[in-house]
């Protein structure tokens, strides 16, 4: 039987083979022999009988080594007797198994089984499936990392996750991921020369889009000392505009050879990248959450219930060295006369200036807070004297001296200050805060624009 590829010599072989085992082919052998699947006939003990030239590139030798050969010798001895039964139930069905070729070869394969009846040979068609095994695989690795990201599990945790399961269903690459690429650090925060050669890439390729906005170029590197075994690299990252840097993270892998990415790694590739994008999303929401619960909207200030965990741990810490601690508690004096007069807008944006005023005369490690209203708070964690804390009290007062701007026209507004110290005055948070109210309402008493001691 003539194939209709007999240029080929492996398809002259299948013809071949054919000849000798008419009586198995139907009348179609030609688009048999010269079908993309692999189709072969065995018999009930695995036996090969007929090959197309699909199939002799599947096991990886050719026809004339493999008639008479059983397709168990290709599998795996793990998974031979598996196969074996249920090659032999006589049922007709698919086998899924690794299939090792004879020129060493390894793939899953997927073989559907019809026999032609009762202890009859088999028809087989047999898929290669390993790129979709591994994107199974790759499937289940990436909603681990999605379940770690739903679990709040910290975000180097999740990178680090993220750069060992391309690594995995990639072979043969070195990963890291790049935030920032000047820094000399990877997303780990190891030294990218400590775990692969780094340069800035060289392209030689040009950009290859494997989804809308990502794209993956083919480098070469070139860095003194690199390691020569993995000198190529993909360069993987998002070409949209308007993206922070911080949402536009570096994907490279680093590897021995300087092929491009098939179909089925592009695709591991891009979830990939998309899981990286969206655990630094979910960070960066989770920053924005965190700061939003613990700051003060208006001014950008610390607000009280961060204040009192900075309060507490400042009296602890000065329990244990057996030092101070100050606190300060500023009050505006006729504020509501500015909301009253120039309207809640220019009372907050004279707020937000004296907040902004404030801030720069701190002490190193004080914290400004605002408690609500026109109120705001300084803790100084340590303080050598209390003279010291008067000092910042002054300066806030000279501060308030000079004129806001409210509606084009200069306004003055004073404030009032009350100072207490632990251990002195009280050993608690809400203790001080207590006590320094008590003392800005004293100063309030002899004529504002004051500060005043509690005694």
């Amino acid at each position: 039987m003539k194939s209709a590829r007999t240029a080929d010599p492996t398809l002259n072989e299948a013809s071949e083979i054919n000849a000798l085992t008419g009586k198995f082919i139907p009348d179609f052998s030609p688009i048999i022999e010269t079908a993309s699947d692999a189709i072969f006939l065995a018999d009930t003990q695995g036996r090969l009988l007929y090959l197309n030239f699909a199939a002799m590139t599947l096991f990886g030798e050719p026809g004339s080594s493999l008639h008479g050969r059983s397709i168990f010798d290709y599998i795996p001895q793990s998974r031979r007797d598996a196969a074996r039964r249920q090659w032999t139930s006589g049922q007709a069905g698919t086998i899924r198994t690794e299939l090792i070729a004879g020129d060493g070869r390894e793939s899953t394969v997927e073989i559907s089984v019809t026999p032609l009846g009762p202890d009859q040979n088999c028809w087989c068609i047999s898929r290669d499936v390993t790129a979709k095994v591994r994107m199974e695989a790759f499937e289940d690795a990436r909603q681990a990392i999605l379940e770690m990201l739903a679990g709040a599990s910290p975000l180097a945790e999740i990178l680090d996750q993220a750069r060992s399961t391309l690594e995995r269903y990639i072979p043969d690459t070195r990963c890291s991921l790049i935030l920032e690429p000047q820094s000399g650090f990877d997303a780990g925060g190891r030294r990218q020369a400590d775990c692969i050669p780094v340069a800035v890439p060289t392209p030689l390729t040009g950009h290859s889009e494997i989804s809308p906005g990502v794209t993956v170029v083919l480098t070469r590197v070139n860095a003194e000392g690199a390691d020569d075994s993995y000198s190529y690299c993909w360069s993987l990252r998002s070409t949209t505009e308007g993206l922070s840097s911080g949402l536009n993270p570096e994907i490279r892998l680093y590897r021995r050879d300087s092929r491009a990415p098939d179909e089925a790694e592009s695709a591991i590739l891009d979830r990939a990248y998309g899981l990286v994008r969206l655990a630094l999303q979910h960070e960066r929401l989770q920053n924005r959450l965190r700061h939003q619960a613990h700051h003060d909207p208006l001014t950008g200030l610390p607000n009280r219930a961060l204040l009192m965990e900075f309060l507490d741990r400042s009296i602890q810490s000065a329990a244990t060295q057996g030092t101070t601690t100050g606190l300060l508690f500023i009050d505006l004096d006729e504020f509501k006369l500015v909301n009253d007069t120039a309207g809640h807008g220019q009372g907050d944006r004279l707020l937000a200036e004296a907040a902004r005023r404030m801030q720069d005369l701190l002490l190193r490690g004080s914290m400004l807070a605002r408690m609500g209203g026109d109120e705001f708070t300084v803790v100084i964690p340590e303080v050598s004297k209390p003279e010291d804390a008067e000092t910042v009290a002054r300066h806030i007062l000279r501060a308030f001296s000079r004129p806001f701007e409210v509606n084009g026209r200069e306004q003055f507004v004073s404030a009032s200050i009350g100072l207490c110290f632990y251990p002195e005055d009280a050993k608690t948070p809400s203790d001080l805060l207590r006590c320094a109210d008590v003392a800005v309402y004293r100063a309030k008493a002899a004529g504002k624009g004051l500060f005043r001691r509690y005694n």
